[in-house]
């Protein structure tokens, strides 16, 4: 039956735990944008303990119009029933007299006929007033909407008609024939949701005080739902912690439970229990996920509906549940069958995977404690996470296995293997390599050669026993490794390297050009650093501009993928280092400079052979610009990789090299006293037409540095102004002529 609680409005009887005389909050806002609304029809639609009832009491008082209640439920639908709950609940405010209400009350009444009576007698009411038609979401004849149009079209100038409920109405009554109301003002969840402001004032007036970073966290978790805060508020004030209150407290399932899920056919209940081990819906996801073929017309309803659900695009196509209301149905889809959790992981997963979509599935594969499966799904994803710098996402993967299961898989031994290696930690990445190749578990998703390379592969970037060692397992994990198989393109990239510091200029290029083919699109750092290597033999062999070019391209490479602090790039910094000396670009050269060496640094003990590689480069570009102190430091780093590899001949070479020429500048002298390697770059720029100012600018050193340095040149001289110290440079053949 209809109920009419005009006493039971205007007293606030409070319907949620947080609507009490100490903890309720002022809508303000909300209740002047409703005493302001030109429209006839008002909408207030959100779900269960959104505080609609409240804030529809705080409106009636702010208010100077009369307000008139009725409370809809299933018998609602009745549309005499309905007439006469709405004509009573006016008639208290502004008595029609007696037979207006009681002629509508007789057995043989037609709808048609008493509508267009209610219509009649509505025109007679003398005050404006404010009609709440609440539980609106109990309407769902097309006779009973019909009545709910004719009141708002019959209700005086001044009045308003407010359905308030967990779904918008006001959507049915525009499908209606003749629908010519105005677009009504609507008040949705996004609205009701409790700012931070609120959040806190609700929690203060209940005893909670916290820091602005738990409430954050507080008001994160319960997205502003009102009711949710308040049960915050009970479990902060039994002394529970922040970190603690989620949707498995007891008062959000019972609330849940008893608020949401009782009112709904079991048909809907099931399908929020079997979904709400996702993240995201989608038809296609909840479908497979719950074996229906009905989940996109199911989806539709429940966010008709209001429950709990949010839309992730403008199309409606995608959505999630709120995250309270997400991890409440979790639980008490573990209370009601703690079995059934399993299988709609397992078969979450095998949707994702058959999607493409790796990263949910290794999650939900982990949830079904599918530990093979997500094993072979983490092995899938390492490449394209070490080579994106994600290796964060790897180790969050690895620890949700714990140590005892990466041990017991070989696959995730390597990944774990993997991650190490990158990280730097050669003790570490040792460790598990060689848990992983005396792993007696059965692999079950991959064969042993795919494996068996990997290992290798690992194991020349981990090796410390010479390059010939280096390079034969590198050869060898190249030549077994499936050809289309994401590692290959590291080994050949190892390969390159390994080749060209044994002098092998050719097989090192043919190498790197395979390796940046293959690493084109998958593997971003391995790609930008083939372009560095082949810029480097560029430069070798004296062609700068397409040298400069190329480390151009690996810089824009390493940037596009933002992998400027992933460690095994470090070659790229160095080569680009390198060219910007030589094109006379100062200050990036130093910048690139510095970025190398503290990338180089983060491999730890890892890639000998590719932290020779970067060490020897990095100690060239120091030299080249005059800046002696570091090429020392460097050349004390690679002197152990040095002789640690005596096979690598050409590094040898240039070491050698770099120690010949630290000497020459070291020991330059003209006339009586030597010039310093910083006076050297400053009487460089000094035939330019350049002031100190630019000059210092280009050195990336202060004017004051640059006035000091070039007058000491001009006493090493012997000469008084800028134009005699060149010309005498010149004499010198310190300058070209």
């Amino acid at each position: 039956m209809v109920t009419v609680v005009p006493d039971r409005f205007r007293a606030g009887t409070a319907r949620q735990p947080w609507k009490t005389s100490r903890a309720e909050v002022p809508r303000s806002l909300l209740i002047e944008r409703l005493v302001a609304a030109g429209d006839r029809l008002v909408a207030v639609a959100a779900p269960a303990g959104y505080g609609k009832t409240t804030l529809l009491r705080q409106w009636a008082e702010a208010d100077e119009r009369p307000f008139a209640w009725v409370a809809a439920d299933g018998t609602s639908n009745d549309p005499r029933a309905l007439l006469l709950a709405i004509m009573r609940a006016l008639d208290d405010l502004d008595p029609f007299g007696h037979h207006a209400v009681s002629s509508l009350d007789g057995a043989e009444t037609q709808t048609v006929a008493s509508v267009l009576h209610m219509g009649a007698v509505l025109a007679t009411l003398g005050t404006p007033c404010v009609l709440v038609i609440d539980d609106v979401h109990h309407l769902v004849s097309p006779h009973a909407l019909l009545v709910v149009s004719e009141v708002s079209r019959a209700l005086p100038s001044g009045s308003r008609l407010v359905l308030s409920g967990r779904c918008d109405a006001t959507l049915d009554l525009e499908l209606l024939p003749g629908h010519v109301f105005a677009r009504p003002l609507r008040v949705g969840a996004s609205d009701l949701a409790f700012d931070a402001t609120e959040g806190e004032l609700l929690l203060g007036a209940t005893g909670v005080l916290l820091d602005a970073g738990e409430l954050e966290t507080v008001m994160r978790r319960t997205e502003g739902w009102p009711t949710a805060l308040a049960i915050a508020a009970m479990s902060l004030d039994d002394d529970n912690s922040v970190d603690d209150f989620d949707g498995g407290d007891r008062r959000i399932v019972d609330y849940v439970d008893r608020a949401v899920l009782d009112q709904l056919e079991p048909t809907i209940v099931d399908f929020l229990l079997q979904t709400a081990v996702l993240e995201e819906l989608t038809p296609s996801l909840c479908d497979a996920v719950s074996e229906r073929d009905d989940s996109a017309q199911l989806l539709e309803r429940l966010h008709r509906a209001n429950l709990f659900v949010v839309p992730l695009d403008s199309r409606a196509e995608r959505f999630r549940y709120h995250r309270l209301f997400r991890e409440a149905l979790q639980h008490e889809l573990h209370r009601r069958d703690p079995l059934a959790e399993q299988p709609l992981h397992r078969r979450a997963s095998g949707w994702y995977t058959a999607h493409g979509r790796l990263e949910p599935a290794i999650r939900h594969s982990i949830a079904a404690s599918d530990d093979e499966h997500a094993a072979w799904l983490v092995w899938q994803n390492a490449p394209t996470c070490i080579t994106r710098g994600q290796v964060a996402t790897l180790q969050h993967w690895l620890d949700a296995f714990g140590e005892d299961q990466t041990a017991g898989h070989p696959l995730l031994a390597l990944t774990a293997a993997s991650v190490d290696a990158v990280e730097g930690r050669a003790d570490e990445a040792t460790h598990w390599l060689w848990v992983a190749q005396h792993s007696a578990s059965a692999v079950d998703y991959a064969t042993d050669e795919d494996v068996e390379a990997h290992a290798l592969l690992l194991r020349s970037l981990l090796s410390e026993h010479g390059l010939a060692a280096m390079q034969a397992d590198a050869t060898r994990a190249f030549e077994l490794d499936r050809d289309a198989s994401p590692w290959r393109a590291l080994a050949g990239l190892y390969l390159g390297v390994t080749h060209h510091l044994a002098g092998d200029d050719d097989a090192a290029r043919r190498a790197l050009e395979d390796a940046l083919v293959r690493s084109a699109v998958l593997w971003p750092s391995v790609h930008a650093n083939c372009l560095a290597e082949l810029a480097l033999l560029d430069a070798e062999s004296g062609a700068w501009e397409r040298a400069a070019e190329r480390a151009d391209l690996a810089q824009q490479c390493v940037a596009k993928r933002r992998l400027d602090d992933h460690a095994p790039v470090a070659i790229v910094p160095a080569v680009a280092a390198l060219t910007l000396v030589h094109r006379r670009e100062a200050r990036s050269a130093r910048e690139c400079l510095g970025h190398g060496q503290r990338l180089v640094r983060s491999l730890g003990r890892v890639a000998p052979a590719l932290r020779a590689e970067t060490l020897t480069v990095l100690a060239r570009a120091a030299l080249l610009s005059g800046d002696t102190a570091m090429t020392k430091e460097l050349l004390r780093e690679l002197r152990p990789l040095v002789a640690a590899m005596p096979e690598a001949v050409a590094l040898r070479t240039r070491v050698d090299e770099l120690d010949v020429d630290l000497e020459v500048v070291a020991d330059t002298i003209v006339g009586p006293l030597a010039l310093t390697a910083a006076e050297l770059r400053v009487l460089g720029y000094l035939p330019m037409h350049l002031s100190m100012a630019e000059i210092a600018e280009k050195l990336y050193v202060s004017r004051n540095t640059v006035k000091s340095q070039a007058i000491a040149i001009y006493r090493k001289l012997a000469v008084s102004s800028r134009g005699a110290a060149v010309s005498r440079a010149r004499e010198l053949g310190l300058l070209d002529t």
